[in-house]
């Protein structure tokens, strides 16, 4: 008589296939989970620095809309100006002069005095250099005007936002950074501007009153 003999695994196999996978599995996630984890991190560090240089793009565009080029009439020859009327070299950038002394313009467009109270005669007219101050630009950015990106709210910091100018040290002959207390007579051409957001990233620019 023949028996019949039933093919199959036995329970010590099963046992022993069950450990291996459970070993082999718990070193894929200890492997893939880190490497996982670290993906969402680098993620989201990617996206804070993207969310804080558009929100410094809305600034500098905020920043070109009111003392651009654009925002002040281009020099032309023969034209008559009076006094404190403001131009703009014919370039694209450059400074802002102030009309100290009217008339009309030369044919040809002068030699601009760029140097800081300089000015510089052009036909009848004598024109200065002009320093515009950034207190516009700086109000807007205090009140948080900059953070909507399509059309969404985006919460940052605003970590400084001040006057400052650079001195020379003698004893180094290097320029150091010095703050702008606003006193009569300091210079308020240089607006530094750091912002953040709750993760410690942040981004710093420098806007000056000539473009």
């Amino acid at each position: 008589m023949k028996l019949n003999s039933h093919s199959g695994f036995t329970l010590i196999e099963i046992i022993v296939t069950v450990i291996i996978i459970s070993i082999v599995g718990s070193m894929l996630y200890t492997y893939f989970g880190s490497a996982f984890e670290k993906s969402i991190e680098m993620r989201g560090k990617l996206q804070v620095a993207f969310n804080l240089h558009s929100i410094m793009e809305n600034i500098m565009s905020d920043y070109y809309n009111i003392y651009g080029k654009e925002s002040f009439p281009s020099w032309k020859p023969g034209v008559y100006s009076m006094g404190n009327k403001i131009v703009s070299k014919s370039e694209k950038y450059g400074a802002v002069f102030i009309c100290i002394k009217g008339g009309n313009s030369g044919i040809a467009e002068p030699l601009w005095n760029t140097k800081e109270g300089g000015t510089t005669w052009d036909g009848e007219v004598i024109w200065r250099l002009e320093k515009i101050e950034l207190d516009e630009l700086k109000s807007r950015i205090s009140q948080k005007k900059h953070g909507q990106l399509a059309g969404e709210a985006i919460d940052f910091t605003i970590e400084t936002l001040s006057y400052i100018r650079f001195v020379k040290n003698v004893s180094t002959g290097y320029l150091e950074e010095t703050s702008v207390n606003g006193g009569a007579g300091e210079p308020k051409h240089i607006l530094k501007i750091t912002i953040g957001d709750s993760s410690g990233t942040s981004l710093t620019t420098l806007l000056t009153s000539s473009y």
